[in-house]
């Protein structure tokens, strides 16, 4: 009767132990899962940004084979600067930071 007790004892700690570390590994798959959904979109912004720095670079290297075909002058150096920044837009960071604003007393103009 004890032997009994005991293996009934056992099989209930072992069904403990395997659903709490059923649990556990489950737990663990979803994260895996959270962290490889992440690798992808940021292997895709990658593969986006990669493809518009080659386009950026061809257009370029256009601009300086014309200039080179043209001559190259102050005008052009000129022309080809502004045109590269101009309509460019900085893009925004992707985590606004709080900017704490702290009035020294002693520079507040009442000296």
């Amino acid at each position: 009767m004890n032997n009994l007790i005991h293996a009934d004892l056992f099989f209930f700690v072992t069904t403990i132990v395997v659903i709490v570390v059923g649990l556990l590994i489950a737990v663990l798959i979803v994260y895996v899962l959270i962290i490889l959904n992440n690798l992808k979109k940021l292997s895709e912004r990658l593969k986006k940004e990669g493809i518009e720095i080659v386009d950026e670079f061809s257009e370029w290297r256009e601009r300086v084979s014309e200039v080179g075909r043209n001559g190259f002058g102050i005008g052009s150096a000129i022309a080809f600067f502004s045109n590269l920044f101009k309509g460019k837009v900085r893009p925004k960071p992707l985590h606004k930071k709080n900017k704490v604003v702290i009035e020294d007393e002693d520079n507040s103009g009442n000296e």
